[in-house]
């Protein structure tokens, strides 16, 4: 588990291996999907699959999971590698959470500030939490 604060030998190791692995994967099929993936289409469309796209991802990992495998197929990286990274992401229901708050955020990063919008937004940087001494 990458989430909650987990710590873990296989999270770090999980870790290293998206970086090393999974990542540079999906970063070969975008290079070959002119225009990029719509997460925002993506989304929509898992919502009428049935997903909320937080607690349920399995119809937005799977859109993701076919938006990217020809691509990845067809762009000349590792096989095994491209393997394994389709592998992973078609075995984990919830891989499309991380690119949907991603998106969710360059969203309301894109409304904050809209005089009289109906909409809540925050800013986009945090403040520091004050420390007392």
């Amino acid at each position: 588990m990458l989430r909650f604060g987990a710590y873990g030998r296989d999270a770090i190791e999980r870790l290293k291996w998206i970086a090393a692995v999974l990542a540079p994967a999906i970063k070969a099929a975008l290079a070959g999907i002119p225009g990029g993936i719509n997460l925002k289409a993506i989304q929509s469309q898992a919502l009428l699959m049935g997903d909320e796209v937080h607690s349920r991802n399995a119809a937005a990992t799977a859109l993701f999971h076919m938006a990217i495998g020809g691509a990845l197929a067809g762009s000349g990286f590792d096989r095994a590698r491209a393997r394994e990274s389709l592998d992973f992401i078609a075995a984990t229901s919830q891989f499309f959470l991380n690119l949907s708050m991603v998106a969710s955020k360059a969203i309301m990063d894109a409304a904050h500030g809209i005089a009289g919008a109906s909409v809540v937004t925050r800013s986009r940087a945090m403040a520091s939490p004050r420390r007392s001494a």
